[in-house]
């Protein structure tokens, strides 16, 4: 993968940041532009020709003489920076310690290269061979690195190209390294001139919010740490300002080192809503937050807790409305079957009295038939008797 672009459209810092959270690997090549070449930052490619490759030949400059004053070369692994140079002949790490007259066995790149093995960098070859010792690298490393790239960021009329997975030179490698953002963090540092990082300052109306509640890994300058402990979010930068008695302009400048550091962020803020804090009371703030959640949580259970028992009241009425009815329901069915018994009852005492009566009547009748036939067979008798 590679992409170009221009520094007067993507600042250096962006860059770096960009190239760190991509983990990106491979040769970051920046051209300075002649300032003839630049009326304007959205024009600069109507001054190159139509047919213009970035390249990471160094041969380029030889191709665009007029354009091109100066070509920087930087190698990163994973987002992070391994070596810089001015030159693809890896030769800057030996003149380096040529001129810190640390150099006394003459060493040669064609000595490092017959010598060392095709993995080593030249940094561990030179500590192996007792040339330098481990306080020395660092220094140099500081010198090919943290010194070549302070420069970079003063550079608004240049173009950038990124070529993904490019070579990397062994001869030009201490084995150390930096993150990206942390080289800004130092290259911003030095800065004296911020004029084209200007419209990239952070609004004074604008708060910053720390993207960690742990201290910064990064070793931080007084007033860096002084700026970070208010990157509470609700802090404007004008009010820090206040605060700190730092100029306004200055700790624009902080925030923003602490943002392309990846530290903080920009928070925009609303009107009205600048309440000056620093992040040693946030743990305050975060803890009366908490107490008025509970006791918001607190109030939404008690109202909770009384629909629940006007729910539970309102289950019991209906539950004792349902047995009531259910009561009442029994109660007329016993009414009912008890009406019922009692009518079969008076039919079964009615159709007794009506047999009982039906009885007598019968028995009367035949007592009386009996007594009609007794005298006639009386009179009959009583005849035959008169007649005889």
């Amino acid at each position: 993968m590679a992409f170009t672009g221009y520094l007067s459209q993507f600042s250096l810092p962006e860059l770096f940041r960009f190239l760190e959270e991509g983990y990106k690997t491979g040769l970051l090549t920046i051209r300075q532009l002649n300032s003839n070449s630049s009326q304007s930052k959205h024009s600069q490619s109507n001054y190159l020709p139509s047919n213009y490759s970035p390249s990471t030949d160094s041969s380029s400059n030889n191709l665009h003489p007029n354009l091109i004053t100066e070509t920087h070369y930087i190698w990163l692994q994973q987002g992070r920076i391994l070596a810089a140079a001015e030159s693809l002949d890896n030769q800057g790490l030996i003149s380096i310690l040529s001129k810190r007259g640390w150099n006394k066995s003459n060493l040669t790149l064609k000595d490092f290269e017959e010598h060392s093995s095709t993995k080593t960098t030249m940094g561990l070859y030179l500590k192996s061979q007792g040339i330098v010792k481990a306080e020395q690298l660092m220094l140099l490393f500081r010198a090919q690195v943290t010194e070549k790239i302070s420069p970079l960021f003063e550079l608004n009329n240049a173009e950038f190209n990124f070529e993904a997975n490019s070579s990397l030179p062994l001869a030009e490698m201490t084995g150390l390294s930096i993150p990206a953002t942390e080289a800004t963090l130092m290259g911003l540092r030095n800065l004296e001139e911020w004029n084209q990082l200007s419209a990239k300052l952070p609004d004074p109306t604008s708060s910053i919010l720390a993207k960690t509640q742990e201290r910064p890994k990064i070793r931080l300058e007084y007033k860096e740490s002084q700026v970070w402990k208010y990157a509470n979010g609700s802090s404007s930068v004008q009010k820090i300002s206040e605060e700190l008695k730092f100029p306004l302009e200055k700790v624009q400048q902080i925030a923003f080192r602490l943002i392309v550091s990846n530290l903080v962020e920009e928070v925009f803020m609303l009107k009205g809503s600048n309440s000056l804090g620093s992040r040693d009371n946030l743990g305050e703030q975060l803890q009366n937050h908490s107490s008025n959640n509970k006791v918001k949580v607190f109030s939404e259970t008690d109202a909770l807790s009384k629909v629940t028992e006007t729910k539970d009241t309102e289950n019991k009425v209906k539950e004792l409305q349902y047995q009531q009815n259910t009561q009442n329901l029994s109660t007329q069915n016993l009414v009912n079957s008890s009406y019922s018994k009692l009518s079969q009852t008076r039919r079964q005492e009615n159709s007794s009295v009506t047999s009982s009566k039906l009885g007598t009547e019968l028995d009367t009748v035949s007592k009386t038939n009996m007594s009609q036939s007794f005298l006639q067979n009386l009179v009959g008798f009583l005849q035959e008797k008169i007649e005889n």
